[in-house]
């Protein structure tokens, strides 16, 4: 991680059969959404037929208050004949698979009928740069005897009418403007569609027509043959159109292919916008645009390249599964980030959305955008987490700076698609939806990126508004009473009264100690004291205010500490970061405590152990409490958290990362999360280091400069003796064998596995009830 490296020694225990060890339920076939996108608009196919479902203007929800993305699909299939007989559209035909090209963000959708394989490819085009979708067909004779006659088709229903959230088909027009090309706008919006197909199509067919219904009933499409029969333009509601090629002769094992590529621009965009989509096809073939964007996407993914950098951290991926899923995860957090440019005052780039699929998460938030930022980072992907920092740094936060009681610069909320900072109305400083933690999250994804870089040149102009709106603001946020930041919504939205939570606290300890060593490295001498010094205040709050006595772990708030229900999982960053340390009793006690959030066998951590999240499975729960237990040496504990999670995101869903998982192990909440989801998948392996030593701050060292082993850098500092007794370290033993427990509290006996969070996660969630009465 930052700072001063210290590798952590890892070994990996190896584990019998996911599946049996995860006790995957069977949940009923459901419907389910897989997003894809290029970071300027994002889509998705349903199951179970991978049919186009959506197609929306933007990654993020909102681009100004009431400025909506809107979704443009109707639903777009193949199809196919094949001798003549009535052809087959694929809409309402399940699947037999659906599955992401490894590494990329291609997805690919396979059906069988009778003896022809057909293959549909959906994907956003990267180079396009603009909202797009392709649809590449494959069709395949696999009858080794015989030859066959077949049509390969593809229908497209969209909408580009006004209305919001969702377009609406009326006042339509399609016109012809080239062989292959043809643009679609309404008289009722803004938006134009331009479509490309290549080769060009034998068979085209517009509503008013009946494309669906001739297709299915005769095999053929008949609204056209080549364009030149079409009426120019074609107008009227809820147009749709198709195209089609062949009857083509194929025999045993050849192949026909057909692709339409969709692209979306303002109707101003008369010529530029075929112009766009006309320069990106290049007149490849079928074959070669998939194979390209296949490699591009392979080039930059890199899944050898994954391996080694979490290697370099002394660990290693646990099997294919693993590597299949983390790999997924950062297409997922590429697809995430917005790459619209920035004009004037409307900053949109760099700015990753919490989620791809609408909803509350389809929006940037501060916590979100840091963990993803500081995966990129850890990842060797060190363009992409900067332009997430930049956001932060271009954007326009800070409306309630008289409310909160400081000058700043990272929403306290969360963010249009513009940069401007979406308050949801709240006015006051103690309303439980502001927070914090978003400031020290922030540094922290800051720090962690600049101590990988030899020159911090990108961040200098910036330097001013970090160390007065950021870290400046951070230091405001300190209540003078306790020590802690002042109360917050914290890092889980918490929707009732606001606490001082013990992870914002955390948050700010951490992302100071980042803040310092930037500022060391900026020549800021007494910024970089100033802020290493309320770094360490704060870890001696926390550990003075929120020890539980009773357990001798970690609490999760000061609010509901005397009253024995105040767990949350998210204290363990206080293990990851090193403001306690990870051999030391305090360390084994809150992982002990966090193990207790487990929500009955097989199954992970809740988040809390407030009653709403009584049977919400928490991913970002589980794979940071995974990073936690590895730090501490509980690599076991540490591989079934991750195994677990990275099982259900195969069985379940699509290898994409949810926000959550439901009783029975299926995706819910937000899918697929990208800081909170992908990214922590990331960390649970890469997290090498640590930003607090024994005496405070760690010093930056140089990114191809090393710390011997048998030297302690000198930070400078002491802990007074009350904070030195709290983080003493404690007996070790191996990782399956005894370790010391908390004199009173929540503890196990014997010395197994069952001591640590492998024992909670056989606990039936009555336990935790009766904890909290």
């Amino acid at each position: 991680m930052s700072g001063s490296p210290l590798p952590r020694a890892r070994r990996v225990v190896p584990v019998a059969s996911l599946a049996a060890l995860l006790m995957l339920v069977p949940g009923a076939p459901s419907e389910a959404r897989i997003p894809f996108g290029n970071g300027f608009g994002t889509a998705w196919v349903l199951t179970p037929s991978g049919r186009l479902d959506g197609f929306m203007t933007h990654v993020y929800a909102e681009r100004t208050p009431g400025d909506a993305a809107i979704d443009l699909a109707g639903d777009s299939f193949a199809g196919v004949a094949i001798d003549g007989a009535p052809g087959v559209w694929l809409d309402d035909r399940a699947a037999d698979s659906i599955a992401f090209e490894p590494g990329t963000g291609v997805l690919r959708v396979s059906h069988r009928i009778g003896p022809l394989a057909v293959e549909s490819w959906w994907f956003a085009p990267w180079g396009l740069g603009r909202p797009g979708v392709a649809l590449v067909a494959r069709v395949t004779n696999e009858d080794p005897l015989s030859e066959h006659s077949v049509t390969i088709a593809a229908l497209l229903r969209y909408a580009v009418g006004s209305g919001t959230p969702e377009a609406s088909s009326k006042d339509e027009q399609v016109t012809l403007v080239g062989p292959s090309i043809f643009q679609e706008v309404s008289h009722s919006s803004r938006h134009r569609l331009v479509y490309r197909t290549l080769p060009t199509a034998n068979q085209v067919a517009l509503s008013p027509s009946d494309p669906y219904g001739d297709f299915v009933s005769l095999g053929v499409l008949t609204g056209g043959v080549s364009g030149g029969d079409v009426a120019n333009p074609v107008e009227g509601d809820a147009l749709a159109l198709a195209f089609a090629r062949g009857p083509i002769a194929l025999a045993s094992g050849a192949q026909s292919w057909l692709t339409v590529v969709s692209a979306y621009g303002d109707v101003s965009e008369d010529q530029e916008l075929a112009q766009a989509l006309e320069l990106w096809v290049a007149d490849r073939a079928p074959r070669a645009l998939l194979d390209d964007e296949l490699a591009a996407w392979r080039a930059w993914s890199g899944r050898d390249a994954i391996a080694r950098r979490v290697a370099d951290q002394g660990n290693v991926l646990v099997g294919d599964d693993e590597l299949a899923v983390w790999t997924q995860a950062l297409v997922s957090l590429r697809m995430s980030q917005v790459r619209e440019p920035n004009d004037g005052l409307v900053r949109p780039a760099g700015q990753i959305v919490a989620s791809l699929l609408p909803g509350p998460r389809q929006r940037s938030y501060p916590r979100d955008l840091a963990y993803a930022a500081s995966a990129l980072s850890q990842a060797g992907y060190a363009d992409e987490a900067w332009d997430a920092l930049s956001f932060v740094l271009n954007g326009h936060a800070g409306r309630l700076s008289a409310a909160v009681g400081a000058d700043y610069a990272v929403s306290v909320s969360r963010y249009y698609g513009d940069a401007t900072e979406d308050t949801r109305g709240e006015a006051s400083p103690t309303t439980p939806s502001l927070g914090f933690d978003g400031f020290g999250l922030y540094l922290w994804a800051l720090g962690e990126w600049a101590d990988r870089q030899s020159s911090l040149a990108r961040l200098e102009p910036h330097w001013l508004l970090i160390r007065e709106r950021i870290a400046g603001a951070l230091e405001a946020f300190t209540d003078p009473e306790t020590g802690l930041v002042r109360a917050d919504a914290g890092i889980w939205e918490y929707a009732g009264d606001a606490r001082q939570h013990a992870s914002t606290t955390i948050a700010a300890a951490v992302g100071l100690c980042a803040a310092s060593r930037i500022a060391s490295r900026m020549a800021d001498p007494g910024a970089a004291t100033r802020f290493a010094e309320h770094a360490q205040a704060l870890r001696e709050a926390l550990l003075a205010r929120l020890v539980d006595p009773d357990t001798g772990a970690l609490a999760g708030n000061l609010q509901e500490l005397a009253a024995g229900t105040a767990r949350d999982a998210s204290v363990v960053e206080a293990v990851n970061w090193g403001l306690i340390p990870a051999d030391s009793a305090l360390a084994g006690a809150t992982l002990d405590s966090v193990g207790l959030l487990a929500l009955g066998p097989g199954r992970g951590l809740a988040r809390t152990d407030d009653p709403e999240d009584a049977d919400r499975e928490s991913v970002l729960a589980d794979l940071r409490a995974a990073a936690a237990l590895s730090a501490s040496g509980r690599q076991f504990e540490a591989d079934f958290l991750v195994e677990r999670v990275v099982a259900q995101a195969r069985a379940r869903a699509h290898d994409q990362v949810p926000e959550l998982l439901n009783p029975w192990g299926g995706p819910a909440g937000g899918m697929p999360m990208a800081g909170m989801g992908g990214a922590a998948l990331g960390l649970a392996r890469l997290e090498g280091g640590q930003v607090f030593g024994p005496e405070g701050c760690l010093p930056w060292t140089p990114p191809d400069a090393s710390t011997p082993p048998d030297e302690e850098p000198d930070a400078g500092g002491e802990l007074d003796a009350a904070v030195a007794e709290a983080v003493e370290p404690g007996p070790r033993g191996p990782i399956l064998g005894p370790r010391a427990r908390p004199a009173s509290g929540c503890q196990s006996s014997g010395g197994s596995p069952a001591l640590g969070l492998v024992a909670s996660l056989l606990l039936l969630s009555a336990a935790r009830r009766r904890r909290r009465a």
